[in-house]
């Protein structure tokens, strides 16, 4: 049983070396290379507008004409001297109703100027409406008391896309920019190809079809190493003892034969907070019951994540762009 085993294990796995030989063979006259890159940090959200909008309330507007102020879509008349603003109307800004001045030596009272004598109180008088403007309220009952403000909609808001003078914006968020001669995607910037060269992507070739070749080469091993630390979780999970001895036999073995991506993605994880490097073969080696061999295939996966799996191959196999001169 055990020699089958090996047999079954290790027969994709030479014949996948075997594929990938000539491409590490050629390192010397290369075809393909990497492009460098580094990170750039996280984005941030652009603080600023563009030269023709203002920013109110987070989001920017047209400006409003002269004479009006912006509340979200609309703009609205800006309320004459000596009214306040009521939203959708001016309000006269001085108290309806005040208390009248009492002369007790000669038992009479008094109120300020605008205002009605009405015993112990004082009331305003009824202003006029101002010229160029309309009462609140139509009709005999309109008064200069509530004015009515004109409005006209300057459309929706649109989200800030200017980002400060040291940076750019790139997918909507704002980044530090590239180094000369590299080109920002998202938080990563990357190398520019040799020149007459295709751009693959991550790496760069002399043709296209030479892209396909070896970034499907170079990836495979590491996305079947993932697809094997998967199956060691769903046999421990179902209880099925057999495809668990089969799953953590040919993790084993792909964890060995792709040493060099695992240690090139330890390297590129080394400064996440919490992680360790070299824990995740560490605890396959150490493993013993089934709990223990799923929870080292965990690890694994989350290490060889298809987000480091093209980091992980660039530096084992073919150089960076920038240590190549076409021919």
């Amino acid at each position: 049983m055990f020699k089958h085993l090996r047999l079954t294990v290790w027969a994709p796995l030479l014949a996948l070396l075997l594929v990938m030989m000539p491409l590490t063979a050629s390192a010397q006259q290369p075809e393909f290379c990497w492009k460098s890159s580094y990170g750039r940090g996280v984005g941030t959200i652009p603080p600023n507008c563009n030269s023709d909008r203002v920013k109110e309330t987070g989001m920017c507007y047209t400006p409003c004409k002269a004479g009006y102020e912006g509340t979200v879509t609309m703009c609205l008349r800006t309320c004459p001297s000596g009214y306040s603003n009521w939203g959708l109307t001016c309000h006269i800004d001085k108290p309806l109703l005040v208390g009248a001045s009492f002369d007790r030596c000669n038992f009479s009272s008094s109120c300020p100027s605008g205002y009605t004598n009405a015993g112990l109180l004082c009331g305003l008088n009824t202003p006029g409406v101002p010229g160029g403007w309309k009462a609140a309220v139509a009709g005999p009952a309109g008064s200069g008391l509530d004015l009515s403000r004109e409005l006209y909609d300057r459309g929706i808001g649109l989200a800030p896309s200017v980002c400060g003078a040291d940076k750019e914006n790139n997918v909507g968020l704002c980044y530090p920019r590239c180094k000369p001669n590299f080109t920002g995607v998202g938080p990563v910037c990357w190398g520019t190809c040799p020149a007459g060269w295709t751009d693959c992507g991550a790496g760069c070739a002399e043709n296209t079809s030479q892209c396909t070749k070896v970034i499907g080469n170079q990836v495979y091993g590491v996305i079947k190493m993932t697809q094997s630390a998967a199956e060691v979780t769903i046999a421990q999970a179902l209880g099925d003892n057999a495809k668990l001895a089969l799953a953590i036999a040919r993790l084993k073995a792909l964890v060995e034969q792709n040493k060099a991506a695992i240690e090139a993605a330890d390297a590129a994880k080394a400064g996440t907070p919490g992680y360790t490097a070299g824990t995740a073969t560490q605890q396959l080696a150490a493993a013993v019951t089934p709990e223990e061999f799923a929870q080292a295939a965990m690890r694994i996966y989350e290490l060889m994540d298809p987000t480091g799996v093209i980091a992980a191959a660039a530096n084992f196999t073919y150089p960076t762009c920038d240590k190549v001169s076409p021919r």
